[in-house]
C-alpha cells in the first residue's frame, strides 16, 4: 500500500493497518499465555493446598478455585487469539501462493529469451501449478484444523475435568490431534515454499518440535493406559488424582504423564514464537489488508 492509498484510509482502517503490520505481537502474546496457563493454576493451587505440589496435571490444578477462574480466562483469551493467528497465517501463505510466486515466475520468464530454456520454464510452471494447488488445499486444511484446535482449547478451560471429565478429555485429545496436524501442515508448506520458491526459511525448528510433540503425546497416552490398569481408582478420582503422592501406586507413571503434559504446552509456546518470527519478517501485510478492503 503506497502513501496515496494510505492517506485515503479512514481512521479505523488506519488503526487496523497499524495492528496488522504488528501482527507478530499476537503469537508472542499467546506464547506467554501457554506458559501462564501452566504456571498460574499451579502456583495458586499449590498456595491454597488444592493439589500435591510435585507437578500435578495442569487440568487438575486449573479445576479448583481460585485457580479455575484464571485458568478458564487464560485459555479463552488464548483460543480467540489463536484463531486470529491461524487466519493471518492463512492470508500470509495465500499471498505467497497467489502473488509472490506469480511475480517470481514472471521475472524468471523475462530474464530468459532462449527457446529451449523457455520450454523448460513452461514445464516447470506446469509442475509448479500442481504444487501450488496442493499447497492451497493444505493451507485451507491448516486453517480449519487450527480453528478446531482453538475451540477445543476454549472447551478445556470451560469444562473442568472435575465436573465433566469425558468432555474435558475429549477436548484435550482434539487439541493434541489438531495442533499436531497443524504443525505437520505448516512444515509441509514452509518446506516447499523454501525449496521450490525460496520463500521463508526451512522449518527445521518446527520439525524438531513436532518430533518432541509426538514423543510427549505418545508417552502421555501410554502412561495413562498403564495407570488405568495399575491404579484406576486414583486416576479416575479427581480429588485423589490431584493429590497423587510418591507412596501411592503408579506415581512414577503419573509423574511421567504430567511431565509430558507440561512439555506439550512448552513446545507450543515455542511454536507460536516461530509464527511471531515469520509474521515479523513478512513485509506485505498492508497489501493483504488493502486487498481485503477492496473485496
Amino acid at each position: 500500500m503506497n502513501h496515496q492509498q494510505s492517506s485515503k484510509l479512514r481512521l479505523d482502517q488506519k488503526f487496523l493497518l497499524i495492528l496488522i503490520q504488528n501482527a507478530w505481537i499476537l503469537p508472542t502474546i499467546i506464547s506467554a499465555l501457554c506458559i501462564a496457563g501452566c504456571l498460574v493454576p499451579y502456583i495458586l493451587s499449590v498456595h491454597y493446598e488444592r493439589v500435591y505440589p510435585i507437578l500435578p496435571y495442569i487440568s487438575d490444578a486449573g479445576a479448583r478455585l481460585p485457580a479455575a477462574a484464571y485458568f478458564s480466562q487464560i485459555l479463552d483469551f488464548a483460543g480467540v487469539i489463536a484463531i486470529t493467528i491461524f487466519w493471518l497465517r492463512f492470508l500470509q501463505i495465500n499471498y505467497y501462493l497467489t502473488v509472490s510466486i506469480v511475480e517470481q515466475n514472471q521475472q524468471n520468464f523475462e530474464l530468459d529469451n532462449m527457446e529451449k530454456q523457455s520450454k523448460t520454464i513452461t514445464n516447470n510452471n506446469n509442475n509448479n501449478e500442481k504444487l501450488i494447488k496442493r499447497l492451497h488445499l493444505c493451507n485451507l486444511i491448516i486453517l480449519i484444523v487450527g480453528i478446531i484446535g482453538s475451540f477445543s482449547l476454549i472447551s478445556i478451560g470451560n469444562f473442568r475435568e472435575s465436573e465433566n471429565l469425558a468432555f474435558h478429555n475429549t477436548s484435550v485429545m482434539i487439541l493434541a490431534g489438531s495442533f499436531s496436524i497443524l504443525m505437520i501442515g505448516n512444515i509441509i508448506v514452509a518446506y516447499y515454499l523454501n525449496r521450490k520458491f525460496q520463500i521463508e526459511s526451512l522449518p527445521i525448528t518446527w520439525i524438531i518440535l513436532e518430533i518432541l510433540t509426538h514423543i510427549a503425546i505418545f508417552n502421555l497416552i501410554i502412561s495413562v493406559l498403564i495407570l488405568l490398569k495399575i491404579n484406576p481408582n486414583v486416576l479416575l478420582d479427581s480429588d485423589k488424582r490431584a493429590n497423587w503422592q510418591p507412596n501411592m501406586d503408579g506415581y512414577p507413571l503419573h509423574l511421567s504423564s504430567t511431565i509430558s503434559e507440561y512439555l506439550f504446552f512448552i513446545i507450543h509456546s515455542i511454536v507460536f514464537l516461530i509464527f511471531a518470527k515469520r509474521f515479523y519478517q513478512f513485509k506485505h501485510w498492508d497489501k493483504i489488508l488493502f486487498k481485503i478492503m477492496l473485496n
